[in-house]
């Protein structure tokens, strides 16, 4: 009881929902940022997560004091966190693939819920996090990773493993499944030149590219899974905010949206639409000229 009484004594306060949301933030930022060092292990990315998470609660004026929240807080909250979203997402589509007539988007949100109560004996609390995370292409391919590891029967640690990260935009992955990850000079050199265009969309935008790269060299990984990422991409660029971007930024949106709209309305009428040549010939640019490319199919 000593014992229990000292730990809880040691013990930071409850985190509140916008520490969640920020903590969310911290990680997709630091799993997204492709100007990271190769063989980043799990440690040293939740120092980079603890940093930013504290730069984003201060920015939001959270009052958040570094001492009460510690990396391996941050770690431990984070397990939590992503293991019940993991859940929840699972749940949700299991209502979504019911196909029920009639049933609204909050419909299938209520009956997640009940579901996953009635597995867990919980309720998901963790709804604002599930809504950061959800659509975000590393979230999906870091929850696939969970879920393909505990299919498997495998007794390894599967946060540890997931959490380690393997190349520069932290897929997890083994280096004979993932395409090259961007050079550290060519990543150094885009950043540089992107000092004008929202940090998010970039950031976004490349990171769909690396995931549908990674997804399409991904054995585990089906064509449907594929198509939705890059329908998240497509997504994510087309609800881009350009108000503040320079004319440089704003034009390579605008293009992107443009190529986005051609190819659903080649689609609709049943034409071929070819955004690109089909060749990449600098495995180091995130943006070619003719933009970010998703291709089901691509290898490198």
């Amino acid at each position: 009881t000593r014992k229990k009484n000292m730990s809880a004594a040691k013990r930071g306060p409850n985190w509140t929902n916008e520490e969640d949301e920020s903590l969310c933030e911290a990680w997709l930022n630091c799993s997204q940022d492709s100007i990271v060092g190769i063989q980043q292990k799990s440690d040293t990315l939740y120092e980079r997560v603890f940093e930013t998470f504290v730069e984003i609660c201060n920015q939001k004026g959270l009052g958040n004091n570094p001492g009460l929240r510690a990396p391996s807080g941050i770690k431990a909250r984070w397990h939590v966190i992503s293991k019940a979203c993991s859940k929840f997402a699972g749940n949700l589509a299991q209502v979504i693939n019911r196909q029920r007539s009639g049933a609204t988007p909050q419909d299938n949100i209520n009956e997640a819920l009940i579901l996953y109560k009635k597995d867990t004996n919980h309720s998901f609390t963790h709804m604002t996090s599930f809504r950061i995370l959800q659509n975000a292409p590393k979230w999906i391919i870091y929850e696939s990773n969970l879920k393909d590891k505990t299919s498997s029967g495998t007794k390894r640690k599967l946060v540890e493993d997931t959490d380690t990260v393997e190349n520069d935009d932290c897929v997890p992955s083994t280096s004979s499944q993932i395409s090259r990850p961007l050079g550290v000079k060519s990543s150094k050199t885009i950043l540089e030149n992107r000092s004008n265009l929202s940090k998010s969309s970039m950031e976004l935008a490349a990171a769909a590219k690396q995931v549908a790269r990674a997804a399409a060299a991904k054995s585990k990984l089906t064509k449907e899974k594929i198509a939705a990422i890059n329908r998240l991409a497509d997504t994510t660029i087309m609800t881009t905010d350009t108000a503040n971007l320079s004319d440089t930024a704003r034009r390579y949106i605008e293009i992107q949206q443009k190529l986005i709209l051609e190819k659903l309305q080649s689609d609709a009428s049943g034409g071929h639409f070819d955004a690109g040549d089909g060749e990449d010939n600098d495995e180091d640019e995130v943006v070619s000229d003719k933009g970010v490319e998703f291709l089901d199919s691509e290898e490198d």
